[in-house]
């Protein structure tokens, strides 16, 4: 029994470094333009958008306003990014993006319509393009948002820039226009440091002699 418990402790730690998991983006690293200081890009990450928590991939919406609860650019729309700074590498699968969704005066119309993602390690070079042309549905008006889930795979990712394209009024060249998103989570599996690597070749080593001597 107690080989039994060894090798099941062995197979849940190494299931635990891998698991899949919802990622908060620790910082904004860079970013075009705010409308204010109170549409701040800052706004994406910090979970005021929110109104229930904890944050889970399927159970939150964003609230439909007022303005301070998203971030909003201004200029021309396809000259506007932003860059979230996931705090470690990651090796992604998607993102889910809650739009700009304040309601009345069709203001929704602002929220980011399509735009491409560009990836980085923890070296800042954005050669990795995680996904071209991705669609978000319009925020809309009602008083909550669900999450939009998008593929974005890549591998060993630190940095993720939205490059935006267009609005949901499709004015990609026009100045003194807007695009706007309430929040963004990104899910993926960290990528190991050598010393985890390390502790999960031990208890791999651990669970093959087990097997072997006790012929489990």
């Amino acid at each position: 029994m107690n080989k039994r418990i060894l090798i099941g402790a062995a197979v849940l730690l190494t299931a635990g470094i891998v698991q899949a998991a919802i990622i908060q983006p620790v910082a904004i690293d860079d970013h075009s333009s705010e409308f204010n200081a109170s549409q701040a890009a800052e706004l994406t990450i910090d979970g005021s958008g929110f109104i229930d928590d904890p944050v889970t991939a399927t159970s939150l919406s964003a609230t439909g306003g007022p303005d301070d609860l998203h971030w909003l650019t201004r200029g021309v729309v396809e000259n506007q990014f932003i860059t979230f700074d996931l705090g470690a590498e990651y090796d992604l699968t998607a993102t889910y993006v809650w739009n700009y969704a304040f309601p009345g005066n069709n203001r929704w119309q602002r929220g980011v319509k399509q735009f491409d993602v560009v990836a980085a390690g923890s070296d800042k070079v954005f050669d990795t393009t995680a996904g071209t042309d991705l669609i978000l549905a319009a925020g809309g008006e009602a008083a909550t948002e669900a999450a939009q889930t998008l593929a974005i795979p890549a591998s060993a990712v630190r940095y993720v820039r939205f490059e935006i394209d267009s609005n949901q009024l499709d004015e990609t060249s026009q100045t003194g226009k807007y695009a706007g998103l309430s929040e963004v989570r990104f899910e993926g599996t960290v990528v190991p440091e050598p010393a985890t690597l390390g502790l999960v070749a031990v208890f791999g080593g651990v669970v093959l002699f087990i097997r072997r001597r006790f012929m489990i």
